[in-house]
């Protein structure tokens, strides 16, 4: 598989994006008793994160605000948000359960996983952080990824952030979460070069 994709979808994604974020969550969804919205959301911070400790290659290379409750891809969280999602229309759908004053957003699949677009190291990686993780309920995620010394900890109190999501004054930012603070030199390199390349064919591909 090409680290550089080749064909830019309407959404901003190209389509291997496209196919590889939804068989992840066809996966997860697939492994994970009763998926959620947010644990989903948390799942696929964690799989890029682990990645880049390892490879210093994202796993799908989204983009990850600082918010409230920790790190969230927005145009996802977006997604995620509709009953019938529009780009990953193909890959699942979500299904809403109220309880009480609750309401509960769970993944359904529409189709079986498959790896066309995933690599052997995505593999390890994508069961190892299901496997480590797959206990977890959709709060104890949370606390996971926006734990005190965590990334998504370091930058909100750089930013003045922390006070004002304690106090509901702010649920979120426009704060992007910079994985290559947390690299080697080596693979600090590794990461500028994926992410250089995913500009350049992003641009020249929509012009």
């Amino acid at each position: 598989m090409s680290l550089v994709p080749q064909h830019i979808n309407k959404s901003g994604y190209s389509n291997q994006e496209i196919d590889k974020i939804g068989n992840t969550l066809i996966y997860l969804t697939n492994n994970i008793t009763g998926l959620t919205k947010t644990q989903a959301l948390k799942y696929l911070y964690l799989l890029d994160e682990f990645s880049i400790k390892k490879f210093g290659i994202p796993f799908i290379g989204l983009k990850y605000e600082v918010w409230q409750y920790g790190p969230v891809a927005q145009d996802i969280f977006l997604e995620l948000t509709e009953e019938q999602p529009k780009m990953l229309k193909d890959y699942i759908y979500i299904e809403l359960e109220r309880f009480q004053h609750y309401q509960y957003l769970y993944l359904k699949t529409k189709k079986s996983f498959i790896d066309d677009e995933f690599t052997d190291s995505d593999i390890e990686i994508l069961e190892f952080v299901t496997t480590k993780y797959k206990n977890l309920n959709a709060t104890e995620l949370s606390d996971l990824t926006h734990a005190k010394n965590s990334l998504w900890h370091n930058i909100a109190l750089e930013q003045n952030l922390l006070e004002a999501f304690r106090t509901n004054r702010k649920r979120a930012s426009n704060f992007i979460i910079d994985f290559s603070i947390i690299l080697d030199e080596e693979k600090k390199e590794i990461y500028n070069s994926y992410n250089d390349n995913i500009e350049i064919n992003r641009h020249y591909s929509n012009v």
